[in-house]
């Protein structure tokens, strides 16, 4: 009987490997991964950077982030892999390894274009049309353009979720895409939402990765509204803002050379 018992709780402790293990697998190939709740959005405005809460209520940070999205419409917003804690780009943009058909494949993705934005005020939510710019090894594949929806639920809880679409990574395959972002960080002098992010494919193409993004819009000067430096309250020289805002460097001491 004992003997009995000790092989039961072998067989157990297999089956929950196997299950774990076939969890992890289904999370990198596909599925896409659970973000957790930011504890504390920054928020960088005027020249101070401060906790959410206490630079704005959730009705005006919802209002400023929609107009940076309304300002944005037509217009191409760059995207790059970042560092989480200084906020700057370590990479010119995301990058995600898949497998399509027999093929392995790097997917490059260093910007996306706002379409059409419409503020839904009634749950502080704004809906957007946008085209991922995708690139696989020096082509540009076909996509369809997404819906996404950017929500504010409240002041250090913003999620921006992207629906899942077609894209078309090789000839002959069509692949779903769909990604989440948990916003944490939000530079409106220099228009930047920090964010991690979740990106996960399927059908014909299986591949996924989460990591930390910087998102670069386009500053205007309704929302901009005295543009200067923006970095955790090292007011340093403000850096020049270009036209497009391209290297969206949000301090001047941590300008990339």
């Amino acid at each position: 009987m004992k003997n009995l018992k000790i092989k039961a709780l072998v067989f157990c402790g297999v089956v929950m490997a196997l299950s774990l293990a076939h969890a992890d697998e289904s999370q990198s190939f596909g599925t896409q991964a659970v973000l957790e709740r930011t504890p504390t959005v920054i928020v960088c405005r005027s020249k101070r950077c401060q906790a959410a809460g206490k630079a704005m209520s959730k009705q005006f940070l919802y209002n400023t982030l929609s107009s940076l999205l309304k300002a944005n419409q037509n217009k191409k917003v760059a995207l790059c892999e970042a560092n989480p804690y200084t906020h700057v780009c370590i990479n010119d943009e995301i990058t995600v390894g898949a497998d399509v058909g027999s093929a392995n494949i790097q997917i490059a993705l260093p910007s996306l274009s706002l379409i059409d934005v419409k503020r839904m005020s009634s749950d502080l939510t704004s809906e957007f049309i946008a085209d991922y710019d995708f690139q696989v090894e020096g082509t540009y594949p076909e996509c369809q353009a997404t819906v996404n929806k950017l929500s504010v639920a409240d002041v250090n809880d913003i999620f921006m979720e992207t629906t899942q679409f077609a894209c078309h990574l090789t000839t002959n395959s069509t692949t779903t895409i769909n990604a989440s972002y948990n916003v944490d960080y939000i530079d409106f002098d220099y228009g930047i939402i920090g964010a991690k992010y979740t990106i996960g494919l399927d059908q014909t193409g299986k591949g996924g990765k989460t990591g930390y993004a910087l998102l670069r819009f386009t500053v205007t000067e309704e929302v901009q509204n005295d543009c200067s430096c923006g970095c955790h309250g090292q007011h340093e020289q403000p850096a020049p803002v270009a036209e497009e805002n391209k290297d969206g460097c949000p301090c001047a001491h941590q300008k990339q050379q």
